[in-house]
């Protein structure tokens, strides 16, 4: 991980065009991967006392996975319900090691911790890459895999 990077107070938007939540998930028994992308609509990141909080929104109903009949199958009822639930929301506050939080997807929150990788700054652009695990079953989507 990159050296700790001093917090400046004050109050960020995400720029959504230069964010990415992107994801892989195993399918066939482990033998296949799956990757794609979930659009970030909006964020904020509010810095004060040197904590930072974060919230985030992502389009759920315009997830990509390259390939139309799949991400069509996923925005059905049947697993994201993306017309039920078109957006996912994102909550939480970073410590310098984790983004400890809430992910809201499918209409059911639940705890998401993100492990922080890198953080970078330059000028007044900052890149944080963090990682997770999602269970799918936490937000109330069970059907069998596609």
């Amino acid at each position: 991980m990159s050296a700790a990077v001093e917090l400046v107070a004050g109050t960020f938007r995400l720029v959504p065009s230069r964010s990415a939540v992107t994801f892989s998930v195993k399918h066939l028994f482990g033998l296949g991967t799956v990757s794609g992308a979930v659009p970030v609509v909006s964020g904020v990141v509010e810095v004060s006392d040197g904590a930072a909080r974060i919230s985030a929104v992502l389009d759920a109903a315009a997830i990509d996975t390259g390939n139309k009949r799949r991400d069509k199958d996923l925005r059905s009822p049947k697993f994201l319900a993306t017309e039920e639930f078109p957006t996912w929301e994102f909550t939480g506050a970073y410590s310098g090691v984790t983004i400890a939080g809430t992910l809201t997807a499918h209409g059911q929150p639940a705890a998401c911790h993100l492990a922080v990788q890198r953080v970078e700054r330059t000028g007044d652009r900052v890149d944080v890459v963090a990682t997770t695990t999602v269970d799918r079953r936490a937000h109330g989507v069970t059907a069998a895999a596609a």
